[in-house]
């Protein structure tokens, strides 16, 4: 990109964000894409402007995208952009913890991505204070604590009552499961049946202990998928 066309692009950023005007966010959307970081830290800024008038479920998803490119600068202002958004930017806050943690990212993002996993988490904590939440199971209202409780354990809101049930009853079901495992397979390991018993044998059979883990992001949780499969 030569230097006249930067300089155009980045004042038409700047400009736009200082509008204040939602119907700045397509352009400026568009212009996170562009080769130069000047430009594109300058877009992710004025989208941080926009934060109160801007579609949060359009500008986040980009924000978060941000995170992840080459140039630490692009990265600093995703981070403060997601800050303005508050509790919209929660699904973020496992890529900001990763950046807080990583050693060889610039001292200054890391201490900002600190702080804004703090700003982000407290108002998420302020928007669960105000939200009336139901338990799943009887319908009675949950207070943050059992909501972020069961939440946590099972993605599911309980009362404290239901959520002390439902455990129960999932450690009684696991306990089930081990009682029903009576077939013996190469390695001596227990399984509940035929079929796994013959992958336990293959998998032992070329001294595989268990299958690779792939890990994913799904609905801002942590999803675990083998990594292989067995030949037909």
């Amino acid at each position: 990109m030569d230097r006249s066309t930067e300089k155009k692009l980045t004042e038409s950023a700047v400009d736009l964000g200082n509008n204040g005007k939602s119907d700045a966010v397509p352009e400026l959307l568009g212009l996170t894409a562009s080769e130069s970081f000047h430009v594109k830290r300058l877009a992710v800024s004025a989208l941080g402007k926009l934060a109160g008038t801007a579609n949060s479920a359009e500008v986040v998803p980009v924000l978060l995208k941000c995170l992840g490119d080459s140039n630490p600068q692009v990265r600093q202002y995703a981070m403060k952009s997601l800050i303005a958004y508050g509790a919209d930017s929660e699904k973020a806050l496992c890529d900001l913890q990763d950046i807080a943690a990583n050693p060889s990212e610039k001292d200054y993002n890391r201490t900002l991505a600190e702080k804004a996993v703090s700003v982000i988490s407290e108002a998420v904590r302020i928007r669960l204070e105000k939200t009336e939440s139901k338990c799943q199971r009887c319908s009675v209202k949950i207070n943050v604590g059992e909501f972020a409780r069961s939440m946590k354990a099972f993605q599911r809101t309980y009362c404290d009552k239901c959520f002390d049930e439902v455990f129960l009853k999932r450690r009684n079901y696991d306990t089930e499961i081990e009682d029903k495992k009576t077939i013996e397979t190469r390695s001596g390991t227990l399984v509940q049946s035929d079929g796994e018993r013959i992958i336990a044998d293959f998998l032992h059979s070329k001294n595989i202990s268990k299958l690779p883990i792939r890990r994913t992001d799904q609905d801002h949780r942590r999803i675990c998928h083998p990594s292989g499969f067995l030949p037909s």
